[in-house]
């Protein structure tokens, strides 16, 4: 199965809000077969899934708690996930 991990932000950061303020969420992920897609859900909806590497995605920041989850998913159809809580102040 794939192996996938948050770099940033970390869990339970409290990132500073401002307008037009972009988070750019980094995750590291690898597979021993080949890796096919990582989705990034916010809150539980889905945002984005860059299909290669570096596995990223920038998002317009908004005020709250938020939870940040990703799935990672191989051409063999394995699934791995990571998630993490931070909040925008």
């Amino acid at each position: 199965a794939p192996e996938v991990n948050i770099t940033y932000p970390q869990n339970g950061d409290e990132l500073e809000y401002a307008s037009n303020r972009q988070i750019t969420f980094q995750v590291t992920a690898g597979d021993n077969l080949s890796l096919a897609v990582v989705d990034f859900f916010i809150d539980g909806v889905l945002v984005g899934s860059p299909e290669e590497a570096p596995f990223a995605l920038t998002w317009n920041a908004r005020r709250g708690e938020h939870q940040l989850q990703v799935l990672a998913r191989d051409r063999a159809g394995n699934e791995s996930e990571a998630e993490i809580q931070f909040v925008v102040e």
